[in-house]
Order: structure tokens, then C-alpha cells, then sequence
């Protein structure tokens, strides 16, 4: 989840890898400041970005978040 500024719509930008090495995963455009990532692999590193679009156009990317499952 993130903290919505103002958007009608979202761009969520998945990798999955290591850093110097990450993979282009996905690109989702949720409705919502929510997303759940399915299915999720054991031992893989993800990382994540998102960015909002409103009248103006679309917004910067977020820095990179990156997450773990074990």
C-alpha cells in the first residue's frame, strides 16, 4: 500500500531479482492505493514502484521498495 496524493489511477512496477540484476516482472494499473502481489515465489528478492496519474498527467516514479519472502 501507499499514500495517495491526490491520483485517480495508479502504476505499479514489479522487478524480482537481485540487486545489479533485477528482472522485469510486472506492470499493474490498480484502482487503489493497494495491491497484493500473486502468487509470490519462496527465496526472491521483489522490488517495486509506483507512480499516480490525475487531469495533469502521470506523476514521477516512487523510489524503489524492496521486499523478501522467504
Amino acid at each position: 500500500a501507499w499514500s495517495p496524493t491526490g491520483a485517480t489511477k495508479y502504476q505499479l512496477l514489479l522487478e524480482r531479482g537481485s540487486p545489479g540484476a533485477w528482472k522485469y516482472s510486472w506492470t499493474w494499473t490498480p484502482a487503489t492505493a493497494s495491491f497484493a502481489i500473486s502468487p509470490q515465489y519462496h527465496g526472491v528478492n521483489y522490488r517495486f514502484r509506483v507512480r499516480g496519474q490525475n487531469a495533469a498527467g502521470w506523476g514521477t516514479w516512487s523510489e524503489w521498495a524492496q521486499f523478501y519472502v522467504p
